[in-house]
């Protein structure tokens, strides 16, 4: 539920950026963020389950983050 909450709050203030004529990049960073944050919980679940490989990965998404 939060993160419907999160992309709505962002589409809002896009649409206040789309009325002041600016541009709007608020949806595309939230979404973005929520999706690497979930590319990461699932990579970090996959390395807690055993699979090593995932261990540069992480590093390499944290590092970025």
């Amino acid at each position: 539920m939060s993160y419907v909450i999160c992309a709505f709050v962002a589409g809002v203030g896009d649409l206040m950026m789309h009325i002041l004529n600016t541009p709007t990049w608020m949806v595309s960073l939230v979404i973005g963020y929520m999706v690497v944050t979930e590319v990461l919980s699932v990579i970090e679940n996959l390395s807690d389950a055993g699979v090593d490989v995932l261990d540069k990965l992480i590093g390499k998404l944290k590092g970025r983050l």
